[in-house]
């Protein structure tokens, strides 16, 4: 008799080192990248996160910018760091659209109560901020790369409403091209822990659905891939990834139906 500890071991277990569904080496060294690339990123949205709190009790930008990390909102942040502190010439720095809120951005932009203790983390902030970008696309190029020989079924991915080019990817990275490792697509759907499922613990209900392997990349769904200020694409798709697709697979239980029995 074998303990757990032994089966999480065991070769052809789900746990085991030589699961089938780990896939061929190419796919393993492939899946290392894209995996260090949604790590990456998640540290720059933490990072990001950070300077919108340290900007919220010392400038209200975020009340008039919705992304201080754009193109406008950056220069603003860059010009601060350089020692600007006049509300005007800070507010001329913006572009596009946002050159209609002038007389709100000279408002927000009051820069009195941001000390130079704030300034130097603010710098350090968006250093850290600028060097997750760098290794994103220094990834993201590597990926490109590992994904020659998988473009076919990453583009027919792609044409799958909702996702994108880098969703794609993840997929692939994840599952692989070889289904066969899957008897049916229920299969596929309850490895990744995505079939519907009622748990219940002391009479009360704790959740229906459980999504544990992130396979499309959902941390990334929120937040850029690309460098800050231009338009990219996962950011856009993947927060629109539809997963009644997947959840369709495995039907739900049907509820037994309740008869009135009312009295004559």
């Amino acid at each position: 008799m074998l303990g757990p500890g032994h089966v999480r071991t065991r070769p052809g277990t789900r746990y085991g080192p030589t699961s089938s569904v780990d896939g061929p080496e190419d796919i393993r060294r492939l899946r290392t990248h894209t995996r260090y690339r949604r790590t990456v990123t998640q540290a720059r949205t933490a990072e990001m996160q950070r300077v919108e709190k340290l900007l919220e009790a010392h400038l209200n930008l975020s009340s008039v910018i919705s992304d201080i990390h754009g193109v406008s909102g950056r220069a603003m942040l860059e010009a601060i760091i350089a020692a600007e502190r006049n509300p005007v010439r800070l507010a001329q720095l913006a572009r596009g659209r946002m050159r209609g809120k002038i007389r709100l951005l000279e408002e927000a932009l009051d820069c009195s109560f941001l000390t130079g203790e704030h300034v130097f983390i603010l710098a350090m902030m968006l250093a850290a901020i600028d060097d997750c970008t760098a290794r994103i696309s220094e990834l993201t190029a590597r990926i490109e790369q590992l994904t020659e020989p998988y473009w076919h079924q990453i583009g027919q991915l792609d044409a799958v409403h909702g996702t994108g080019i880098i969703t794609a990817q993840d997929v692939i990275a994840e599952i692989g091209v070889d289904m066969t490792v899957f008897p049916t697509a229920a299969h596929l759907v309850s490895w990744a822990k995505w079939c519907p499922q009622v748990a219940r613990s002391g009479g009360k209900r704790k959740g229906s659905l459980v999504r544990a392997l992130q396979l499309l990349g959902l941390p990334q769904a929120r937040h850029r891939t690309q460098p800050v200020g231009q338009v990219e694409e996962h950011g856009r798709d993947a927060a629109r990834v539809r997963l009644e697709s997947a959840t369709a697979a495995v039907p739900s239980p049907a509820r037994p139906s309740r008869s009135t029995g009312r009295r004559r």
